[in-house]
């Protein structure tokens, strides 16, 4: 009798072991399970920064306008704007009557240096006299911009006072952009070539002409607001109407 109570003792001692053994092996799976999936978590830091070093802006205009450049230019949403399917995520869409405001940096001054513009558009054909896809604001007269002209060409500037204007201008372009599709325009400036600025269009060269009231331009101190859509923050006139995505500015040539 005393033999089969030692037994049944041990017995329980074993299934209580046991089930602790079996307890504390199924913490242990659970933390190696918790520790594989915190591995899998991606750290927070921001993972879609560029390292293009010439970027200066970069603009995805993914629902909002945060700069992936590392210079720390990001906008704030003026006006009426919504957000809709783009180039690449989501994009800019505006009717005139909002857009985006980058505030002064000395990252975005241009100095002596060449300078690039790419931004990503799809236009409405509606647009206004002077429809601003791009700009330091007009009235400004120090600075530089991309915009859709009454002419119904790409029109591209930089000015650096009264009548120290240098610009570059395609021809009429109306059958091209307003289809309903994306499109490509890029404003270069090439201090390298004589001060040379060039309009593209979709990668191809579409400058037809150059127009210069005393250059070269002095842009060495120029710190100013950069106005996407918008004509400025101060005034009643109509801007861009359509779409507007991936917007980048780089020093130096970058051809597309």
């Amino acid at each position: 009798m005393k033999k089969m109570l030692v037994m049944s003792a041990m017995l329980t001692v074993g299934i209580v072991l046991m089930a602790g053994y079996e307890g504390k092996a199924a913490d242990a799976s659970d933390n190696i399970k918790k520790s594989d999936e915190a591995a899998s978590v991606k750290p927070s830091s921001p993972s879609n920064i560029s390292e293009d070093k010439d970027l200066v802006l970069l603009l995805h205009l993914d629902g909002d306008a945060s700069d992936s450049s590392g210079c720390g230019n990001n906008g704030s949403v003026m006006g009426e704007v919504k957000w809709v399917e783009g180039k690449q995520g989501k994009a800019l869409s505006i009717d005139g009557k909002g857009g985006v405001l980058i505030p002064k940096s000395q990252s975005l001054t241009i100095a002596d240096q060449s300078w690039t513009i790419e931004v990503w558009i799809k236009p409405s054909s509606n647009q206004p006299t002077h429809s601003p896809i791009l700009s330091t604001g007009f009235g400004n007269s120090i600075g530089y911009g991309l915009r859709i002209s009454y002419l119904q060409n790409l029109y591209g500037q930089f000015q650096g006072g009264h009548e120290k204007v240098k610009g570059a201008g395609s021809g009429d372009v109306a059958a091209i952009i307003f289809d309903g599709k994306w499109h490509q325009a890029v404003l270069v400036l090439d201090r390298e070539n004589g001060g040379q600025i060039s309009v593209y269009l979709d990668g191809a060269n579409v400058t037809a002409e150059q127009v210069t009231q005393s250059f070269p331009i002095d842009l060495k101190t120029n710190s100013t607001e950069i106005y996407i859509g918008l004509v400025n923050s101060s005034t009643s006139l109509a801007g861009y109407v359509g779409l507007i995505d991936e917007v980048r500015i780089s020093r130096g040539v970058h051809k597309p």
